[in-house]
């Protein structure tokens, strides 16, 4: 386990969210979203993140795609699902590579548009959360909506039920936000 791992603080955490009855996209996950900065968006990993961000850029069938070498393995499974064109960098619209700053981002640059990060927020990455884990986060406040509501079954988020889009049920749970605010933004000993 890594270093940061605490099982009481584990432990205390899953009993007050039990003891909640509130366990997806509630208090702790919007806390955690805020935390990490404006328009972030938390997903239930990376290769769902990626596969939110490229639906809501349009990335389809045939779209000209650029994977640098070295990415991590789920990448091409999202890829292999979109069925998208893996081409050249010069013939790309789409690129996607580790961050060059920072081994547990991914880094997805689209022609003409803000790039795009995930973040992984998992056990094996710096941020050690106690599942598997990720955040999107972008300037580009449109795609960051639908990002948003493609995690959630394509729902606003205001209106229960009511989909606006087809979509995915990639979101992150209240325990492993809660964990996850404690042990890096609210210190260690919980709230």
């Amino acid at each position: 386990m890594p270093e940061t791992f605490r099982r009481d603080l584990l432990a205390a955490t899953v009993a007050e969210i039990a003891d909640s009855g509130e366990f997806i996209l509630r208090a702790y996950c919007a806390e955690l979203e805020s935390a990490l900065g404006e328009r972030t968006v938390l997903t239930a990993s990376v290769p769902a993140g990626l596969l939110l961000v490229l639906t809501a850029a349009g990335v389809g069938p045939a779209y000209p795609v650029h994977l640098a070498n070295g990415v991590r393995p789920a990448v091409a499974g999202v890829l292999r699902r979109l069925n998208v064109a893996l081409v050249s960098v010069e013939e790309a619209d789409c690129h996607i590579a580790d961050h060059p700053d920072d081994p547990d981002q991914l880094l997805v640059t689209r022609a003409g548009r803000p790039d795009v990060v995930v973040i992984d927020l998992g056990p094996s990455s710096r941020w050690a959360g106690v599942t598997v884990a990720a955040a999107v986060r972008t300037s580009d406040a449109d795609l960051a909506e639908r990002v948003r509501w493609l995690r959630n079954h394509g729902q606003d988020g205001r209106t229960r039920f009511l989909h606006q889009l087809v979509g995915f049920n990639a979101r992150m749970d209240e325990i492993a936000a809660a964990y996850l605010l404690r042990v890096h933004f609210s210190g260690e000993d919980g709230r």
